[in-house]
């Protein structure tokens, strides 16, 4: 259906009434195709259809209004499917064939389940049977093969035929359009939770940063007034006592570097909230070739492989991909000096694969950066940045001893991700080919092996449980 609007919108079709007017036109069309039909056919078996000009002016004219009536159909439900009634009603003037309005009144009749009230659906569709009933005790009606029924018999007949149609009709109608208040309600309800979620998040905000600003003031005014105070006696005690000048400068000094700490973990709390903005330009992955160049700086051997056709991701998608592999590559460099490392980026037909995989460290290039100081969040950061794109991480040791995170981010869900897994192209440090890891990463497990069989693998060796280094656990909660 939604298909059918945009082409329709393509050619200025747009409205709901626009739609209905086109609607109406092709019944009219059909149903005056019926018409001319029954006589063309009637004609060729050898029983034509005798009408006079005045029943045939009748019966067309009915046919215009049932189906002509079909463009009002939402804005007035209950007088069209009286009006396509009415037109249904002409075909009894004529002798016996099937109405060429029937199309249009199934159509008016769902209309008035559709979009009327109950109770006016209810009340149109006891009218409408009553009509089409009545009209055959009015008006005489032969029936094929000169078969007579009496007057009682047909109203009986009629009326149980025409109350079965007209109440599947209504019914069915009816039931679309609790469909479609359930799905305004579900719609509804969503949006409102969103605009609270806002307001709770606005708050949080606001309350964070008065936090803030109480912090900053606390801190910097109280430690920058005894500065003030300090340095002025300084002043006045330089020439008369020099030894306590010197006391009151080191204590300056201490205040300093104080309030300098402090100062540092509040921008480091603005700088995160500032990250958030998005009206600050983002890097993206066409930033990954500088992180690569600061990595490769410090001794590690990266490998960039491109799979699959590029194409353009929307900003939050691009700027998790890049933060993956920046962060990633990052714990190469703490935990992994000297080892061999390859980025993948793996454009699938409907997910962007982030992948970094290295080999153990270098024992030449030094001891892994472990005093280095570490908020210990990398990996759970990085796995809450991914998971609020609907997508999923996994992060773990392979049995060489290297580690490898992989994350895996969907694309737009309007847009189809192109097809074909054919590599764009490959660029590496050193000429070095690491080989490429591409196993399930759910066989990954949570203990990094100090050796194994087969380099290539990503799970440790549960033949060789001895292999297994302790704390490793943590090691991956840290990184």
């Amino acid at each position: 259906m939604q298909r059918l609007r945009r082409a329709l919108a393509r050619v200025g079709i747009r409205t709901p009434f626009a739609r209905d007017v086109l609607l109406a036109v092709l019944i009219g069309l059909l149903s005056v195709a019926m018409f001319a039909g029954n006589h063309v056919v009637s004609a060729a078996v050898g029983m034509p259809i005798e009408r006079t000009p005045l029943t045939m002016a009748v019966e067309l004219g009915g046919v215009l209004l049932a189906s002509g009536s079909l463009a009002w159909r939402r804005r007035a439900p209950l007088a069209v499917a009286l009006a396509a009634t009415f037109g249904y009603v002409t075909t009894v003037v004529g002798p016996a064939e099937e109405g060429s309005q029937n199309l249009a009144v199934w159509i008016a009749l769902y209309s008035l389940g559709a979009y009327a009230g109950r109770r006016t659906a209810l009340l149109g569709g006891i009218a409408s049977a009553s009509i089409s009933a009545l009209s055959f005790v009015i008006i005489p009606r032969e029936l094929p093969g000169q078969i007579t029924i009496s007057a009682g018999q047909l109203v009986v007949a009629e009326s149980v035929a025409n109350a079965v149609s007209i109440g599947i009709a209504i019914l069915i109608g009816a039931y679309v359009q609790t469909r479609r208040a359930y799905r305004a309600e579900l719609v509804e309800r969503a949006e409102r939770l969103e605009r609270e979620r806002e307001l709770e998040a606005d708050r949080a905000v606001a309350s964070e940063r008065g936090r803030i600003a109480r912090e900053l003031h606390d801190v910097v005014a109280h430690h920058l007034s005894g500065m003030v105070v300090q340095a002025g006696a300084a002043e006045r005690l330089v020439d008369r006592d020099p030894e306590q000048a010197r006391e009151m400068l080191g204590q300056i000094r201490a205040d300093g570097k104080s309030t300098l700490e402090s100062m540092r973990q509040l921008i480091g709390i603005l700088r995160e909230e500032a990250d958030t903005d998005g009206t600050a330009p983002q890097p993206g992955l066409d930033a990954l070739d500088t992180v690569v160049a600061q990595v490769r700086a410090a001794g590690v051997r990266v490998t960039v492989d491109l799979e699959g056709e590029a194409r353009d991701l929307r900003p939050e998608l691009d700027l998790a991909a890049f933060r993956v592999a920046q962060e990633g590559l990052t714990n190469v460099r703490k935990h992994s000096p000297g080892a061999n490392a390859t980025v993948t980026v793996r454009y699938q037909p409907r997910d962007l694969v982030i992948e970094i995989a290295n080999s153990p460290s270098d024992p030449d290039q030094g001891a892994p950066l472990e005093e280095e100081p570490s908020s210990g969040v990398g990996l759970v950061g990085m796995r809450e940045r991914v998971t609020m794109l609907g997508g999923d991480l996994s992060a773990g040791p392979r049995s060489d001893g290297g580690w490898r995170v992989r994350a895996r981010l969907p694309f737009e869900p309007a847009h189809g991700g192109p097809s074909g897994d054919a590599a764009l192209g490959r660029r590496t440090g050193d000429g070095s080919d690491p080989s490429e890891d591409d196993s399930d990463p759910s066989t990954e497990g949570p203990h990094r092996s100090a050796d194994g069989p087969d380099p290539s693998a990503d799970g440790p060796d549960p033949a060789n449980p001895s292999t297994r280094r302790p704390g490793t656990e943590s090691e991956e909660i840290e990184r």
